[in-house]
């Protein structure tokens, strides 16, 4: 897979999750103004109502959906790829494990002492899952970047998702839900 098909890949995983999310998706673009990024999607400015859980799976979509396009073989590329996801991610599930321990309900099964390690899992697959059911939709809008010279917007996205096919992921996509926590990064790093 070429870097451009990787790129779209990952920032439709992004897009598509946003949206059925309900985020506020902007734009989505292969070519990014901003240095050091060369694709990205850009939220609008301002407040909505979301769980904390699809701003974490926001974070993951982008690696899950480019690990599964890539037959889950280059994980260093896929893992350097979304640093930032991971970091946002991480941020979260950090957030998160404060809430709980500040009396917050914990969701999804997790025990009232949960590691930021276990609620980065129950994140990661919960995303997994979004990702394979969406992932037809993944595609359509991946394809539709690859195609434009400009920008998707947020309601062409929204239009995309809504009229996608729905299309199984490739035989290996189960190996995607056991890629947490990428074992290419800090071993400390979930444990802070």
């Amino acid at each position: 897979m070429d870097l451009r098909t990787a790129l779209a890949i990952h920032e439709a995983g992004h897009a598509v999750i946003a949206s059925r999310g309900g985020l506020p998706i902007r734009y989505v673009t292969l070519a990014a103004r901003t240095k050091g990024s060369a694709a990205h999607v850009k939220m609008r400015d301002e407040e909505t109502e979301h769980s904390i859980w699809d701003s974490m799976a926001f974070s993951a979509a982008g690696p899950i959906a480019h690990d599964i396009a890539s037959g889950c073989r280059d994980r260093v590329f896929v893992t350097e790829g979304g640093g930032h996801d991971f970091d946002e991610l991480l941020i979260d599930a950090r957030f998160t494990r404060a809430a709980i321990r500040c009396g917050a309900r914990p969701e999804r099964g997790l025990p009232q002492r949960a590691t930021v390690r276990q609620i980065a899992v129950v994140a990661w697959a919960d995303t997994f899952r979004r990702v394979v059911a969406d992932y037809g939709a993944i595609l359509a809008v991946a394809d539709a970047l690859l195609r434009s010279r400009r920008a998707l917007t947020g309601s062409v996205i929204r239009g995309l998702v809504e009229g996608a096919a729905t299309v199984e992921p490739l035989p290996h996509a189960h190996l995607a839900e056991t890629f947490w926590p990428p074992r290419f990064m800090p071993p400390g790093a979930w444990t802070r």
